[in-house]
């Protein structure tokens, strides 16, 4: 029979990208967290994803191995290289009412590929939903508004077939805790010289204040609401191959956390899941891939009963959510601002307790009426101001402090002739730590100033906005009013200027247009030129003609002077003259063209 009731589990949730290799130096203690207690080995779940994946069935295989009884594989499925495998202890199925589902999301070119996205298992125990994601989002140290995106489209297009009708659907609306793992890829912002540097170092809070991920949840840009560990260890991203040095390519890519495990509590189903984490950690053993592995151990707890919380931790919660919070590398909003945006929060927190607990869901004594609400919001606003001034005294005296460091001198100590080497080295290093907090306190100095300069540049901002907006606003006014008036005195004009009268038409045609009068010119003249070229050539014709009836005639004998003769004469004398005739008409034109 299924068991009912309360339900608590220890859950390992582990993530690896292969780089398409299985582990050839096998699998070290470190990674499963195997207790040798068999106590400890009832109602256990393992959900381990792992991307880039090469032979998924044989490292699920391998896997079940490893675990060994009473562990049982319960389901595996895949994407492309993402795979998520569930492991449980033979009890966890027999004494509940157990079901699984799995789903996927492709996230690559187009949403078709599958070299990126996800793979979701919801998991039913008894009456507690678990929901395990793993995913591999975008690549490349500045595509975070990608890995954005693709996180958004898991988060609503994952299980979209057992979201209700008409409703918004996202995975969290569908199990009491989430938990998701994968090669997130957010990077470290920074170049590969100062996050070297960094580690070297041992500049942890530096590295983690400019990790990608960090920012991006606390701007509220991606996996809201959701929790991590806290980081302990190094970056597990990338190595060369076989080794524990970090990428010496010719990429020289910046070491970082892309591998991340995160979960989240949420509030639809029926009870209530609760969840401790008891570690988080990178499996620095395993060198067969260019990633590390991160695991975590997680106790599950579940109840159907309603715990009550108090109103102190109720506000809290909620005022997560509800308050501004401070980002970094951000200019924070004026006092006033964050005092008026906390006494709204409040006010709104405290009508949603009064409005549960008419409601019977929840059992604390709040204030019911509305200056005891107002009293409440007020204690808070106070302690706020209160907490606030109380900072900035602090952070006065810390920098009247630094000012007063860097005025002292370092003082050197002069080794003894006879020093040894010990004492030489002591001494230099007691300089080097003179020197070194003597820059620290001058970079907190620093940091100090630039932020009061920076809100000082943000008041100037938002004054000379409004100044703008002022300016703009008269400009505009005093443009309508300019338009106005020259509108008024165009009409004005219009109205006392006569209307020009009508031209009267003489009959006289217009006047021509003088390329048009010389091109008619230009015309006539090559008319007149071809009709003296026609004259020219039948008067040379005629001039041939004559020429040869000339000397036809010379060659006559006088013998016949008869009619035939006297008509040939008259012939070449009527010839002679249209000559004449037509040469005379040729010299008219010539004059007639060139006066």
């Amino acid at each position: 029979m299924a068991a009912e009731g309360d339900l608590s589990l220890r859950l390992h949730v582990i993530t690896w990208n292969m780089n398409s290799r299985l582990p050839s130096e096998g699998i070290p203690e470190s990674l499963l967290m195997l207790s040798k207690d068999p106590e400890n080995l009832e109602r256990c779940v393992y959900a381990i994803g792992v991307q880039e994946g090469s032979q998924v069935g044989v490292w699920s295989d391998f896997i079940l191995g490893e675990l060994g009884d009473p562990f049982m594989l319960v389901g595996q499925a895949n994407i492309g290289g993402i795979h998520l495998a569930i492991f449980v202890t033979e009890d966890v199925v027999k004494d509940y009412d157990f079901d699984i589902s799995s789903d996927m999301v492709s996230c690559g070119l187009g949403n078709i590929y599958w070299n990126k996205g996800a793979v979701g298992f919801l998991v039913k125990i008894g009456d507690a939903k678990l929901l395990f994601v793993n995913s591999h989002l975008a690549a490349q140290q500045d595509r975070v508004k990608e890995r954005n995106q693709d996180y958004h489209r898991i988060s609503t297009e994952l299980f979209k077939d057992k979201a209700a009708k008409g409703a918004e659907h996202t995975i969290e609306g569908l199990a009491d805790a989430v938990f998701w793992c994968g090669d997130f890829n957010y990077r470290i912002e920074g170049n590969r010289r100062s996050v070297d540097y960094a580690l070297s170092k041992g500049m942890m809070d530096v590295l983690l204040s400019n990790d990608q991920l960090a920012r991006e949840m606390q701007a509220g840009r991606c996996f809201s609401d959701y929790t991590e560990g806290g980081i302990n260890f190094l970056p597990t991203y990338k190595f060369d191959n076989g080794t524990d040095n970090y990428d010496s390519s010719s990429k020289r890519r910046v070491p970082s956390w892309t591998d991340r495990i995160l979960w989240k509590v949420c509030e639809s189903g029926k009870g209530h899941a609760s969840v401790q984490l008891w570690l988080y950690d990178a499996v620095t053993e395993m060198t067969s891939s260019d990633h590390k592995p991160v695991t975590a151990v997680f106790d599950v707890h579940y109840s159907q009963k309603v715990q009550h919380k108090s109103l102190d931790a109720l506000l809290n919660e909620r005022m997560k959510r509800s308050t501004l919070q401070a980002q970094p590398n951000v200019v924070a909003i004026t006092t006033s601002e964050a005092l008026v945006a906390e006494v709204k929060a409040v006010s709104k927190v405290l009508d949603e307790v009064q409005r549960e607990q008419k409601a019977g869901s929840i059992q604390i004594p709040v204030p019911t009426s509305e200056p005891e609400q107002q009293e409440s919001a007020a204690k808070v606003v106070e302690a706020l101001a209160q907490a606030a001034e109380a900072e900035e005294k602090e952070r006065e005296m810390e920098a009247a402090l630094a000012r007063e460091a860097l005025k002292e001198p370092i003082a050197v100590a002069v080794a003894a002739p006879s020093a040894s080497f010990a004492d030489l080295r002591g001494a230099v290093d007691g300089l080097f730590d003179s020197f070194e907090g003597k820059v620290f306190a001058a970079l907190d100095l620093h940091e100090t100033l630039h932020l009061r300069k920076a809100k000082s540049i943000t008041d100037n901002v938002v004054r000379l906005r409004r100044h703008y907006a002022a300016s703009r606003e008269d400009l505009r006014h005093a443009t309508e009013a300019m338009a106005a008036a020259e509108a008024a005195a165009r009409a004005e004009e219009k109205e006392e200027s006569p209307s020009p009268a009508p031209r009267e038409d003489k009959g006289c045609q217009a006047e021509e247009d003088p390329d048009e009068a010389a091109s008619q010119l230009y015309q006539k003249v090559s008319e007149l030129r071809t009709e003296l070229y026609q004259e020219r050539r039948t008067h040379i014709q005629t001039k041939a003609k004559l020429e040869i009836l000339n000397k036809r005639l010379a060659k006559k004998d006088g013998e016949d002077e008869g009619k035939v003769g006297s008509a040939r004469r008259k012939s070449s004398v009527s010839s002679i003259a249209t000559a004449k005739m037509m040469q005379n008409r040729m010299r008219k034109k010539q004059s007639a063209i060139y006066g």
